[in-house]
């Protein structure tokens, strides 16, 4: 963590000695000043990166104060937090974080909360920092790249047309790659952060059932890590990065649950109907990223008829021959001729213009305004169809609408199997009897982690890395039955800390965690006997998965005792 200046705006003198003195103590720069005159006559001169600023002052209101200093350059990405004893209502902190403040504070502020703000905003500096330093670095790569490649096609003017061809492949390429390992490295800790999001309502909500009550809020937290648990996995679909968890479904089961929940992606002023195939489409695919793919045309029709018009949804079965209606768009161009289960999406606003057609799957190609999209919602359904060896059409007329159409092949040879019940036991008989090592580097994950075995009546013995958790199994093997634990941590990973265990003892259950894409993972050569949950995972699923090693491993010492 990077330390950076920070400024103290305050007319109590004595509140100002106080944070600075704090301030300093963890080694930050701090200016300090008791007017709103006294802090712009400073920055004249110094160039804070924090301000924590007091909305009260002699001569200017904070809020004003914060308005004036954003609107100069210099200041355009400093953070500014707003701290007050008495304007606390909510009307306040809307004003002041309406005016550009990130945060507001209602005084007292302990000491140790202050600091913990200052530092949770300087993580964040220094991450935009390093995103900043990355765009950077990659734009300076195809700067480099694109020069040879012009100077290549000035040598070969005989080529000139087939080297386009080929630099706007490369060009594709690169931002493919730059896609993909942006998003493996981003994928680990955003799924840190839902797996404590989820974990945690799913406690609050088991000791809201066990009082039986209900929480709706917790119902909904819950959907959304889901979805965004989803939007993660596409993301990696997409770039190649992530294997798809590919089983057997209906199709038309699977709209009638996404029609329901695409209803809340748009306003009351567009309506989604549906008019589904009575026959069975069985198809091989994977139900999160297929349905991610329906949300996304839900949400490219709302914004493209301006959140007003009627959205069409149907399901049919159809014979492809590879024949389709001019001024459509098929990609792969030459699909595979064959019978094929589609799902469509019709909108009513304006259509596509020509000029666009052939763009509207390239990666960061948008027609929205800066702010307003990535341009990658097409481009990850297209990643997404192709790899479940579909294509996509798009019909569209100028004032008609557009109808976007998936295919997927239909097997109409598999059997489609009723969901049965979901196994309602967590733990074992008696899972006092049972330790389980836990060894996870992030403090929150560990932390959940532990309180989840602890509610069902495991006992737990926690290790912050590899490293320690081969020290705390060396003096405890007798003790432990089961190691849970993340693959990557620093130190020692997760399969370099099980190989050394293995060597004391060889039959000990593992069960390893992960938020990063299956590439990251193959390159750890787990054993197949190794059972891999991947983030965010729900706890009962994970408590279910434990109970079973633990059965499973309790079986094979009896074997071994007889």
């Amino acid at each position: 963590m990077s330390l950076h200046s920070i400024m103290v705006v305050d007319d109590n003198t004595d509140m100002l000695s106080v944070y600075a003195r704090v301030l300093a103590q963890e080694g930050f720069e701090v200016f300090t000043a008791a007017t709103g005159k006294e802090c712009l006559e400073q920055i004249e001169t110094v160039q804070p990166d924090i301000f924590l600023m007091d909305v009260v002052l002699p001569d200017w209101n904070g809020v004003d104060l914060v308005r004036e200093i954003k609107v100069r350059p210099a200041f355009a990405h400093s953070m500014f937090v707003l701290l007050s004893g008495l304007m606390t209502d909510s009307d306040c902190k809307i004003r002041g974080l309406d005016a550009g403040a990130l945060d507001y504070l209602a005084r007292p502020i302990p000491n140790k909360e202050l600091v913990a703000k200052v530092k949770s905003l300087v993580k964040v500096m220094d991450f935009q920092d390093s995103l900043v330093a990355l765009s950077k670095e990659l734009d300076q790569c195809v700067t480099e790249r694109t020069r040879e490649l012009e100077v290549t096609v000035e040598a070969l003017q005989r080529e000139i047309e087939s080297r386009r061809l080929l630099e706007e492949q490369f060009r594709h390429a690169q931002k493919m790659e730059a896609i993909g390992t942006l998003a493996g490295g981003i994928a680990h800790d955003f799924n840190n952060i839902l797996q404590i999001i989820s974990g945690n309502a799913y406690l609050k909500n088991s000791k809201d059932l066990a009082r039986g009550e209900r929480s709706p809020e917790i119902d909904q937290i819950l959907e959304a890590v889901e979805t965004a648990s989803n939007m993660t996995q596409g993301l990696l679909a997409f770039s190649r990065r992530q294997k798809l968890d590919m089983h057997p479904l209906n199709l038309n089961d699977l709209m009638r649950q996404s029609v329901k929940l695409g209803q809340r992606l748009v306003e009351e002023s567009v309506v989604i109907t549906s008019g589904l195939c009575p026959d069975k489409l069985p198809v091989m695919a994977d139900a999160g990223l297929i349905q991610q793919v329906f949300f996304n045309l839900i949400t490219n029709a709302r914004d493209a008829m301006n959140a007003c018009g009627a959205i069409t949804v149907r399901t049919s079965s159809e014979t492809v021959t590879g024949e389709f209606p001019p001024r459509s768009l098929a990609l792969p161009t030459i699909p595979t001729p064959g019978k094929y289960a589609v799902l469509s999406v019709t909108d009513t606003a304006a259509g596509i213009p020509d000029e666009i057609m052939e763009q509207i799957f390239d990666p960061f190609f948008t027609t929205k305004q800066s702010g307003e999209g990535t341009g990658l919602g097409l481009a990850m359904i297209h990643g997404t169809i192709i790899q479940h060896e579909g294509f996509i059409v798009v019909d569209t007329l100028p004032g008609s609408g557009t109808t976007f159409s998936m295919y997927l092949p239909l097997r109409e040879q598999m059997e489609l199997k009723e969901q049965g019940p979901v196994c309602s036991d967590i733990a074992p008989e008696r899972p006092a009897q049972y330790t389980i090592l836990v060894v996870e580097d992030e403090a929150s994950v560990r932390e959940l982690l532990v309180l989840a075995l602890s509610s069902v009546g495991y006992r737990t013995i926690i290790a912050e890395n590899g490293r320690q958790a081969v020290q705390i199994f060396r003096e405890s093997q007798g003790e432990i039955s089961l190691i849970l634990m993340d693959i990557v941590m620093p130190e020692m990973t997760g399969k370099e800390a099980i190989d050394q265990i293995r060597k004391l003892n060889a039959d000990v259950p593992c069960m390893f965690m992960t938020g990063y894409g299956a590439e990251v993972i193959s390159r750890f050569d787990i054993s197949l006997h190794d059972t891999i949950i991947k983030k965010p995972f729900n706890l009962p699923a994970l408590l279910q998965k434990i109970r079973l090693l633990l059965e499973k491993s309790f079986q094979f010492q009896i074997q071994d005792d007889i």
